[in-house]
């Protein structure tokens, strides 16, 4: 009696604890009569999972029905047949997975899930270390198989895998470089998505359906990009070769900074480049045509996008959470735009429609968005357009340089109306602004945006040493300056091929010196006509000296000059009559300061046309800088007086010092009454004579009434003095 009691308790207390740890189960009942497991909240080292809960079986168990679990170790019992996707993904802790070898369905190798067969691989335990070898028998890598494995460190493929599931190694930080073996044909998406540290993809030789470029993923023609390694930092120029970005294929590359698009790629897939957070500015190739959903998804640090003419789509939430994202300029192509497109982008202030209104919704814009909707002058569609946001106008600012190899340019852009924008032309290394094409030649300058906009372009001309030093002075509109300059020591080598039957030709050269460019500020004399005889040496090569004279004035101290002259020449061969022209042009940047100072650099080439086989290169080709001293002369102008009124003679002084006209008296009898004198003569000055002037001077009596006229070739309005 006492025993069967006994006995009794023992069963009843193994009941209790059966029901107990049953309990930690959580689970649905099947139409068959069998349970799957939805869960488990008991901790330990080791779990074996029950393969009886209520006497009836279990059989299976719903995705990541162990979803997380702390423990280390985990037995699955025979009876379970069916797992769901991911049943032990982020299990961090989990380092051996046993399978009963009685379960038909799974069975276990050294720690990890597979199928009956081991031909796929179902679950690697994600809290082992280290590098880890595929099974030749494994085909295909099942889903999330390696998913969040941090401490991975290496995977080796038997060439036997054909496939490889979506987020097979998703989230594997510590992978490096993984190397796809010649019989893989199926990678889904994701595979390779937030591999941190994964620097290097490379793919067999031998693989019919992929293949590696500097360690990026692509199709087997490299026509699709399909993935970026996750690590790989910096700057990534695309093949020319690539039309398409895959799906996810720059997914959660942190460490990419910049992107250059290939000029043939026309789509970017959905979420090509999703969490991008190193990406700071986008220049989208012009040949795109379409932009994903979710193509730029929370790219957080990107600033301003321009969407390229041929786009006319872009995906829902494409620039969702841009939250950095101030401005956005959409082509004229856009005829349709997704929802919450810009959605949560707090920054973004404005965003430039350059076409008609697309087709779009209310949260196209919406979230904490507060942009300004802005299109141009005539443009239709508009009005209650992205849920009644505010529409304004705007005008585009296109700011060029020519030549492009002269320098760079700022201020480009779209600009509400009246925007007083800031643009600026800097020249580059043996180039000098030359002005704007309106004329201006301030830089930096401001400009107001009008309803027309802008088409502004940089002038830089060529010269040795960049740009001329600003000048210290600013004289007065009426001041002149002598500048005569000789151009010497330049020498052009040319050679006209090897002569041949004893010729002897004696080349004669005449050339002249023109302007061909000068900066507001100067008057430029064409220079002497220069005549050489040279005789070639046998190899048909000779040089010849040239010393040219830059004649003309300056206006004002402090003037900035780029003079562009051109040597221009023509020489002919008396021996066989075979006509040579010879050029050379000469590039001067000068500046003259307050001082008497004029200083400058300059340089030259030389060529040759006419003879077979010619070649020429100029000799010295640099002259500066040097300074060229020039003097503010003290004039005396004599002038003869005549009247058109009287017969009166008479004289007049002028004097004119440092650019300043002073005041001058007029001696002589005149009439009664109005008369009106003219002036004219002839002005001498330093070693040069210079132009006189004609002066009209009205006197009344002897007052003098107002003078008009010219002095040295400039203007004289003194009236009323």
């Amino acid at each position: 009696m006492k025993t069967s009691n006994f006995l009794r308790l023992v069963v009843l207390l193994l009941g209790l604890k059966t029901a107990a740890v049953h309990a930690q189960y959580s689970y649905t009942t099947n139409a068959d009569n069998t349970i799957t497991l939805t869960g488990y909240t008991g901790s330990g080292d080791v779990l074996t999972i029950t393969n009886m809960i209520t006497g009836l079986p279990v059989t299976g168990t719903s995705p990541q029905a162990f979803a997380g679990t702390t423990f280390a170790s985990i037995i699955i019992p025979s009876s379970i047949t069916n797992f769901g996707n991911y049943p032990f993904i982020n299990s961090s802790r989990l380092t051996n997975l046993t399978v009963d070898a009685q379960n038909v369905a799974y069975s276990s190798v050294d720690g990890v899930l597979f199928n009956k067969n081991q031909t796929t691989l179902i679950e690697y335990p994600g809290g082992r270390s280290g590098s880890y070898i595929v099974p030749p028998t494994v085909s295909t890598i099942w889903n999330a198989a390696f998913y969040a494995c941090p401490h991975l460190t290496g995977i080796t493929f038997p060439s036997s895998v054909t496939s490889i599931g979506q987020q097979a190694f998703q989230s594997c930080p510590n992978l490096t470089s993984i190397t796809l073996p010649s019989n893989l044909t199926n990678i889904a998406r994701y595979v390779f998505a937030n591999c941190s540290g994964l620097t290097n993809i490379t793919v067999d030789s031998a693989n019919p359906a992929f293949s590696s470029v500097d360690g990026v993923l692509f199709n087997t023609d490299q026509t699709a990009i399909l993935q970026y390694p996750g690590g790989k930092a910096g700057s990534y120029s695309m093949p020319p070769t690539v039309t398409s970005v895959g799906n996810a294929a720059f997914m959660d590359c942190h460490s990419l900074t910049n992107i250059v698009f290939s000029s043939s790629v026309t789509n970017l897939g959905t979420q090509a480049f999703s969490d991008c957070t190193g990406l700071t500015s986008l220049t989208l190739s012009s040949s795109i045509i379409s932009i994903g959903s979710d193509a730029f998804y929370s790219c957080t640090n990107l600033t301003s996008v321009l969407i390229p003419d041929r786009v006319t789509s872009i995906g829902s939430s494409a620039f969702e959470d841009c939250e950095s994202l101030t401005n956005v300029t959409i082509s004229a192509s856009v005829t349709n735009v997704g929802d919450r497109a810009f959605f949560y982008c707090p920054r973004l202030t404005g965003a430039y429609f350059q076409g008609n209104a697309p087709n779009g919704s209310s949260l196209v814009f919406g979230g904490d968005t507060n942009a300004t909707i802005y299109h141009l002058v005539g443009a239709t569609g508009w009005g209650t357009m992205f849920g009644g946001r505010t529409i304004a106008l705007y005008a585009n600012l296109i700011v060029t340089a020519n030549p492009l190899s002269g320098g760079t340019v700022s201020g480009s852009g779209a600009y509400p109306f009246g925007t007083n924008v800031q643009i600026t032309a800097t020249a580059k290394s043996g180039w000098t602004f030359a002005g704007w094409s309106d004329g201006n030649l301030q830089t930096p300058r401001t400009i107001t945006i009008t309803a027309d906009g802008l088409i502004v372009a940089a002038n830089f001309m060529s010269a040795t040493g960049g740009s001329i030093t600003s000048p210290m002075f600013s004289g007065p509109t009426n001041g002149l300056y002598d500048l005569t300059h000789a151009l010497t020591n330049l020498s052009a080598a040319f050679n006209g091929g090897v002569l041949t039957n004893g010729q002897t030709n004696v080349v004669n050269i005449t050339e002249r010196l023109s302007v061909v460019q000068s900066i507001t500020g100067a008057t430029i004399a064409t220079g002497t006509v220069t005549t050489v005889t040279v005789i070639p040496s046998d190899s048909g090569s000779f040089t010849f000296p040239a010393t040219y004279k830059l004649k003309g004035s300056i206006k004002s101290a402090g003037s900035n000059l780029l003079l562009s002259l051109a040597f221009t020449g023509k020489g002919s061969t008396m021996s066989n009559a075979v006509t040579t022209k010879y050029s050379e042009s000469v590039t001067l940047l000068i500046t003259a300061d307050h001082n008497g100072i004029m200083t400058g650099r300059q340089t030259g080439k030389a060529s040759q046309s006419g003879r077979d086989g010619g070649t020429s290169k100029i000799l010295n080709p640099t002259f500066g800088p040097e300074p060229f001293m020039f003097a503010p002369l003290g004039w005396h102008l004599s002038m003869t007086l005549t009247s058109t009124t009287t017969k009166v003679t008479g004289h007049a002084t002028v004097n004119l010092a440092n650019g300043r006209i002073f005041p001058f008296t007029v001696t002589g009898t005149t009439k009664s009454g109005t008369s009106k004198l003219i002036l004219t003569g002839t002005s001498t000055g330093g070693s040069d004579t210079a132009k006189g002037g004609k002066l009209t001077v009205t006197m009344t009596g002897t007052h003098l009434g107002g003078i008009s006229g010219s002095l040295l070739g400039q203007k004289v309005n003194l009236s009323g003095l």
